[in-house]
């Protein structure tokens, strides 16, 4: 006989007797000869039944970059061939666990099947299976971020602007990493690299701010062009202003000498920059204003003087000028320029001496003039008239400065200028090629060739020699001194084929 053998979820794995020996089955159609007596079989079945489970893994920076997918689909293949598919999620936990429930656990000859999984494929991701656990792995994008500082400060003017400022990067408004300070020698700029491109698939927004306020500057930020945001820090220099008032010491114009105007001329550091009127309509006020307070980070020494007026005496006060009527007397000033393209030979003195002069006689003592007087000079209570006619002042130098010339302007009278004017000396090099090739015995010889001029070893011109100059050369109109000192001048000469070149002075073998 044959029996039914099947049984939904199990597996039959054979026949036994009451006591548990097993009964080998001899023919083909699962049946068997009966022995001598009676035997009770017992059949036995085992569960068919079994599960694969598994947890999928991301490794994508917290999905950085928004790429992760809403599902994916795992599929289940048993011996390597597929028998399901299931779409896994997200739980409520944040954990993406899958399982393939009641699939066999043997085949039909009782063998033990061999699940394995795969993973159908996600865009930019890579897979890496362990087990029934798989990991998908994506490598975040980076950007960079370069900050360069920019300063509104009339060039440092008023020397408020810091050695070095410290800034800090925020992305989406929370710190990324400490502060950097950036200097001058950094070029005022810094650049933070691999940073994340984006977080939670959004672009993350780069800021930098300043780590503290700067005194005196306000700052501004542009990040338009994302990724070079520049920070701007203003400082609106200082300004000043220099008032003074006019006052008369004439009896109350007494002689009618007095004038409709006077000239007040304002003076920064020596220098005359401005000129203003003053008159009896404004009460003989004056004043400059919206002045720069300071110049290469120091105060500016703001100073006045007054156009002569004609038989008075003025008397300067801090900035409130006092003129004085005493008859016959004047005043004369005294201004020495240079004119030495910034004393470049250094033939420059320290101080030179002057001397006034009445009508052609000498006038007092000498007076020195330099740089402590800031080369001005102003004599006062001079008579202004002798024997009834004016005096004639004229100032001459003293001194005799090596090198230069000197150039009077009295036409303004009163004010006499002396520019002294120095030709800064120019010196020249000539010098001569010269062949050692047997009169050019094997036509090796150039059509020219180039003689370079250094000056303390800096290349400054090059000139072409050729047998037409008789293979002569020269530089004219040098510079004979630097900052005060001779020039060293050498030549060289641009590598001619096949020949050696020797040097001595300025000729060349």
């Amino acid at each position: 006989m044959k029996p039914d053998l099947s049984m939904s979820g199990y597996i039959f794995t054979g026949w036994h007797t009451e006591s548990g020996q097993k009964v080998t089955v001899k023919d083909n159609d699962s049946s068997f000869e009966m022995p001598n007596g009676d035997v009770e079989l017992v059949g036995y079945w085992i569960k068919n039944t079994t599960e694969v489970s598994g947890e999928k893994t991301w490794n994508d920076a917290d999905d950085q970059d928004g790429k992760r997918p809403d599902k994916i689909t795992v599929n289940l293949l048993a011996n390597g061939n597929p028998v399901k598919s299931m779409e896994v999620k997200s739980d409520a936990s944040g954990k993406w666990k899958y399982t393939f429930k009641d699939v066999a656990k043997y085949d039909n000859a009782g063998r033990e099947i061999v699940y394995t999984v795969t993973e159908n494929a996600v865009a930019e991701y890579t897979p890496a299976i362990s087990g029934y656990n798989i990991k998908n792995s994506y490598t975040p994008k980076k950007t960079s971020v370069t900050v360069t500082k920019r300063w509104d400060d009339s060039d440092n003017q008023d020397g408020k602007r810091p050695n070095s400022i410290k800034v800090q990067l925020y992305g989406n408004d929370d710190k990324v990493g400490n502060e950097v300070e950036i200097t001058d020698g950094s070029g005022w700029s810094y650049t933070w690299n691999n940073l994340p491109e984006k977080k939670a698939g959004k672009t993350i927004k780069y800021t930098v701010k300043e780590a503290e306020s700067i005194n005196g500057y306000t700052a501004s930020y542009n990040n338009e062009n994302q990724g070079n945001i520049i920070i701007s820090n203003k400082h609106v220099p200082e300004k000043t202003k220099v008032e003074g008032e006019k006052t008369w010491n004439d009896r109350n114009d007494q002689d009618g000498k007095r004038p409709k105007e006077i000239t007040v001329n304002l003076l920064a550091n020596g220098k005359e920059v401005k000129k203003v009127k003053a008159t009896a309509a404004n009460g003989w006020k004056y004043s400059f204003t919206d002045l720069p307070k300071y110049e290469n980070g120091r105060v500016i020494k703001y100073t006045v003087t007054e156009d002569a007026v004609n038989g008075y005496t003025p008397d300067i006060d801090g900035y409130n000028i006092r003129n004085s009527y005493t008859p016959e007397e004047t005043s004369v000033t005294v201004t020495k320029g240079w004119d030495d393209a910034n004393n470049q030979d250094g033939k420059r003195p320290k101080s030179v001496k002057v001397q006034l002069y009445a009508n052609g006689e000498k006038k007092g003592a000498e007076v020195e003039l330099g740089d402590g007087n800031i080369w001005t000079h102003t004599w006062t209570k001079l008579p202004k008239k002798a024997g009834g006619k004016d005096i004639e002042y004229t100032v001459k130098e003293t001194t005799k400065v090596e090198g230069y010339t000197a150039e009077v302007d009295n036409s303004n009278t009163g004010n006499i200028r002396i520019m002294n004017i120095h030709k800064p000396e120019v010196t020249e090099v000539n010098g001569k090629k010269v062949w050692n090739d047997k009169d050019d015995q094997d036509g090796k010889r150039p059509k020219e060739i180039t003689v370079n001029l250094l000056a303390n070893v800096r290349e400054v011109k090059n000139v072409k020699a050729t047998a037409a100059t008789d293979w002569k050369y020269s530089f004219t109109d040098l510079p004979k001194y630097e900052n005060g000192r001779v020039i060293k001048y050498t030549v060289t000469e641009n590598t001619v084929d096949d020949y050696n070149t020797e040097i001595e002075g300025y000729d060349i073998k």
